[in-house]
């Protein structure tokens, strides 16, 4: 299956987009962006309607370098926040 995944090359990560299909629930389009503490990962699921492979295919083609920043800034920020729970917690 052509245009199933891509690898968006960023300047801190490379983030993998691709498309999942299963049998029980249907078409999925999943981000995934691995860190060195794990991998955070995103999944829009689309069911398996009619409309569902056209809407999985339509949004890996649209996910660009721009959503995947989005996505980057947005692993950051719960990454920051993690790191000041964690040093209020030392500090008590």
């Amino acid at each position: 299956m052509k245009g199933w995944c891509k690898i968006l090359e960023l300047e801190e990560y490379d983030i993998l987009a691709q498309r999942l299909v299963t049998t029980d629930d249907g078409e999925h389009v999943q981000i995934t962006v691995r860190f060195p503490d794990g991998q955070f990962i995103k999944t829009a699921s689309f069911g398996d309607g009619s409309d569902a492979e056209k809407l999985a295919i339509s949004l890996l083609d649209e996910y660009k370098e721009k959503n995947a920043q989005e996505f980057v800034d947005e692993l950051n920020k719960l990454r920051a926040e993690n790191d000041n729970e964690e040093d209020s917690k030392e500090e008590d």
